[in-house]
């Protein structure tokens, strides 16, 4: 009797202890606020609401007149409206809103994949909990930063939950969701929103090879065609990602994961592909479903999130395969409305962190004494620094020669020396001295922000004598007046 109450209350205290453990180890919030885009994000935000116009045209940069393609206004406007309001912790409300929906999202994920695979409805498995618990924490720790892609990410999860309903009930409420989950995405992030039609063109061949196809999936495919075009520039924000792969390379979030640098996604993976091979529903869509999304995970980087998400899926309908412990229930976990509050006090976590922690600039990271510095010498100087920085150099109100806005910077207009885009100059000229004094001679920047620790002691020592002397030198590096 003892050891049977063991069992039964041990496990679940397990769990919610490793759950809550976990959530107050790892939800921090400064995660989210030090990320290089970031910055530049808040800085078109705060223009487009201060002139009252949307750009189509790059601000704070060298050269003028760049084009711009404002797939991302959605997102930037409301992250400016609530900096506007509360500051950092105005945003953090953002942040934590996402992640609320990203949390339960996955708990409603886990209950669709067991009910297409006929499993029990009578609550979830003590493995489950942990693993969403897990993913959720791994997607805020690693891609949950203020882009975007916060905000798109558990809009998507939504879309294909409500997709997945539609398709078991055909209920109009369910359609109505899709809509204006699409027309939202295609707002606050139109580069995603081909992923959103790839899911219903996979529910769709799966009505049409079943014959199931009615007159509502006409209508919804039609409506979600025609949110494509809810957004400032549908052509090229729409198909933003397919206009940039000759430039995309070099940049590391489109390499494939490195594995070595983040282990627990290689286990992720693994957790993925068990579940799709273990999988106890064999249908066409889940062939093809999970097959695109492991496509998609060992892709890039930085579609890797999309497997993040819906290895719960694939997880929930094998979890019962697992020897010895797969067919093991507890009364207390099956409780929907004890284990909601329990992630309602993950939530309470974050939200309390973000109350209670105030911002300060990562002054290592970003190079804020050396801007104030700049700023109080000069209104909107040209500043050539770093790619990764000058998004936050930008923010500063000082102009750039390419940041991660990325679409301005590699146009014909933005060519310069030897036929090289901005986007290239700004990469090359931190390459090597030879580079950098290239880049200065042709671009005229007015000052130059080096980090503290050139690569090597040589391009230093030529840097300095080519340059002189440093007339500031901060947290993050030195600054160089190059003209007066």
């Amino acid at each position: 009797m003892i050891r049977s109450n063991v069992v039964r209350l041990g496990i679940p205290g397990l769990v919610v202890a490793l759950i809550l453990g976990a959530s107050w180890k790892w939800l921090v919030i400064t995660r989210s606020w030090y990320d290089f885009d970031t910055y530049w994000h808040l800085r078109v935000g705060l223009d487009m609401i201060e002139k009252g116009r949307i750009p189509y045209e790059a601000i704070n940069t060298f050269q003028e007149h760049l084009p711009f393609t404002p797939h991302e206004v959605g997102f930037q406007f409301i992250f400016a409206e609530l900096f506007k309001w509360g500051g950092w912790s105005g945003v953090h409300l953002l942040t934590v809103t996402c992640f609320s929906f990203l949390v339960y999202g996955l708990y409603r994920l886990v209950y669709i994949s067991q009910k297409e695979n006929g499993l029990s409805d009578s609550g979830l498995h003590p493995l489950i909990h942990i693993l969403i618990a897990a993913v959720a924490i791994l997607i805020y720790c690693i891609y949950f930063k203020l882009r975007p892609q916060m905000v798109s990410t558990p809009a998507l999860l939504w879309f294909f939950i409500w997709m997945r309903t539609f398709q078991d009930s055909k209920r109009m409420l369910s359609a109505v969701m899709m809509v204006v989950l699409a027309v939202f995405v295609s707002l606050v992030h139109a580069a995603v929103f081909p992923v959103l039609l790839v899911f219903w063109s996979f529910s769709l061949a799966e009505s049409l090879f079943g014959g199931d196809v009615k007159r509502s999936h006409v209508f919804v495919t039609l409506f979600l065609f025609a949110a494509a075009f809810c957004n400032a520039d549908p052509l090229h924000s729409v198909f933003y990602i397919a206009s940039t792969p000759e430039f995309s390379k070099f940049i590391s979030e489109w390499d494939p994961v490195n594995f070595r640098e983040f282990p627990l996604l290689a286990v992720a993976l693994f957790v993925y592909v068990w579940g799709l091979w273990a999988s106890k529903s064999k249908t066409l869509f889940r062939l093809i479903f999970g097959l695109g999304i492991l496509f998609l995970g060992v892709a890039t980087y930085k579609t890797f999130l999309f497997l993040l998400v819906f290895v719960c899926y694939e997880f929930a309908s094998a979890v019962e395969s697992i020897p010895y412990v797969g067919k093991y229930k507890n009364s207390f976990l099956s409780k929907r409305p004890l284990m909601i509050g329990l992630y309602a006090i993950v939530i309470a976590i974050l939200l309390l962190r973000g109350i209670t922690t105030p911002y300060e600039d990562n002054k290592k990271a970003f190079p804020a004494d050396e801007m104030d510095y700049i700023l109080k010498q000069d209104q909107a100087p040209k500043v050539l620094a770093s790619y990764d920085i000058s998004g936050y150099v930008m923010y500063r109100n000082a102009r750039v020669l390419a940041d991660g806005r990325f679409d301005p910077f590699i146009t014909e207009a933005s060519k310069g020396i030897r036929e090289r885009t901005s986007f290239e100059r700004a990469l090359t000229a931190f390459q090597s001295s030879d580079d950098l004094l290239e880049v200065i001679k042709a671009d005229q920047p007015k000052y130059l922000v080096l980090p503290a620790q050139s690569k090597t002691s040589a391009a230093r020592e030529r840097i300095l004598k080519e340059l002189g002397s440093p007339v500031f030198t901060g947290s993050y590096g030195h600054v160089f007046l190059i003209s007066k």
